[in-house]
């Protein structure tokens, strides 16, 4: 794990990204394809956290290495993904998207992240999804590893995608 990392959590009913965090962010998102649906634009990342219930943010040395989206069952997010939990649980936290900048990957910064999210939604259901068609076995077997479990597979466009819960 990577010494003195910087995690800010950004809420939207509280804080303001700034247009270059927000580029970060879009740079960050766009490196992780295709694990990640794109964003394309400064607008869409912009969107994405007014929608979400916490932004998280991790810095090494100023420079913005990971985020992780994360969503509550109140949101008026509507990614097909979302709707499938929100339609099916009352009480949840979402899982959106994670990124982590390729040089950083494998160093325990995901780990990290979900143990700070884990801690912030200890009493509610933990959801999120990952591709399985095209495979990302890394991230499959990543969240198997920290206790997550597929609920259920769907399709999703031309892709595939793992339902998981923990």
């Amino acid at each position: 794990m990577i010494k003195n990392l910087n995690t800010i959590i950004k809420e939207p009913d509280k804080h303001v990204l700034s247009n270059e965090l927000m580029l970060s962010v879009l740079k960050l998102n766009e490196a992780n394809l295709p694990a990640l649906g794109s964003l394309g634009t400064i607008e869409k990342v912009s969107d994405l956290f007014a929608l979400s219930s916490c932004f998280y943010l991790v810095f090494y040395q100023d420079e913005l290495i990971a985020f992780l989206v994360l969503m509550d069952e109140k949101s008026g997010y509507q990614s097909p993904n979302y709707r499938f939990f929100k339609s099916t649980h009352k009480q949840f936290s979402y899982i959106d998207r994670v990124a982590v900048s390729s040089q950083y990957q494998r160093k325990g910064i995901g780990t990290y992240l979900y143990n700070k999210i884990t801690t912030l939604t200890k009493s509610q259901k933990l959801c999120c999804e990952v591709n399985t068609v095209p495979m990302n076995k890394s991230s499959l077997d990543f969240h198997h590893k920290i206790g997550f479990k597929v609920i259920e597979e769907r399709p999703f466009g031309d892709k595939k995608v793992a339902m998981m819960m923990k």
